[in-house]
């Protein structure tokens, strides 16, 4: 009866074997994928944070410009996106030349992406910086 089986030469076990590897190959391509996108957000995040940074350096103030630049940045990450700066403020969102500042950008992105959105990770950037903008104490 042994002898039977191993002379069979239907090739059942080479269809199953091969069906097998094939669902197993989709499913290590599928989580490969899945990774590389949570690695592409988080390196768009961290984009987001240096040049949101760089923005807050330059002018001097946290404002419209800011918002307006984040909007940009935060259209290729996430909706739910969000940034935070912790500084010490002169007025009206301005930052005094030689203050220093703390950014911080969060963002929930579904692993996997598209329709096969497994479930959610959060990402965190944070970047800082010291203002390079004087503000006169009268002027607006």
């Amino acid at each position: 009866m042994r002898k039977r089986i191993l002379d069979n030469e239907r090739g059942d076990a080479t269809y199953l074997s091969a069906v097998v590897f094939f669902a197993v190959s989709l499913v290590t391509l599928f989580l490969m994928l899945s990774a590389l996108s949570a690695v592409m957000a988080k390196q768009k995040l961290d984009h987001a944070a240096d040049s949101l940074a760089r923005q807050i350096q330059l002018s001097g103030e946290v404002g419209a410009d800011t918002d307006l630049l984040w909007e940009h940045l935060k259209a290729g990450i996430s909706e739910d996106a969000a940034y935070a700066v912790e500084t010490e403020y002169l007025r009206d969102g301005k930052i005094q030349l030689g203050t220093p500042f703390r950014l911080e950008l969060t963002a929930t992105v579904p692993l996997g992406g598209g329709v096969f959105s497994l479930f959610p990770v959060s990402f965190t950037a944070r970047a800082g910086g010291v203002s390079e903008h004087y503000w006169k104490e009268g002027a607006p």
